[in-house]
């Protein structure tokens, strides 16, 4: 059985003190994505974002344009398993990907 409560006048007040973040704030989820656009790029001929998306669902790993365009920008979390699919794609090493160091 669920209970339903009404919020008092300064519950309400400090709900609206919770910041949210912004764009700005929400970059750098992830620390691969501005070498794996680097990696894209230099890739001989260089990658779409479709065409590095069609490669890895090949892998059996699901990443559509705009999640591609969201890791690169830094909004968008990138899961354990998707990296090494990410790496052998671009044909790159895993610890590049994520040190930038061979």
């Amino acid at each position: 059985m669920f209970f339903i409560r009404t919020l008092n006048a300064r519950e309400i007040v400090t709900l609206k003190k919770v910041k949210l973040p912004n764009a700005k704030e929400m970059r750098n989820r992830n620390i691969i994505g501005e070498r794996m656009r680097r990696a894209r790029l230099t890739f001989d001929p260089p990658l779409t974002q479709d065409q590095l998306s069609g490669r890895l669902a090949a892998k059996g790993i699901t990443l559509d344009r705009v999640a591609i365009t969201k890791i690169e920008n830094g909004m968008r979390c990138v899961f354990d398993y998707e990296i090494p699919g990410i790496a052998d794609v671009l044909k790159v090493d895993v610890r590049w990907l994520l040190t930038g160091k061979k």
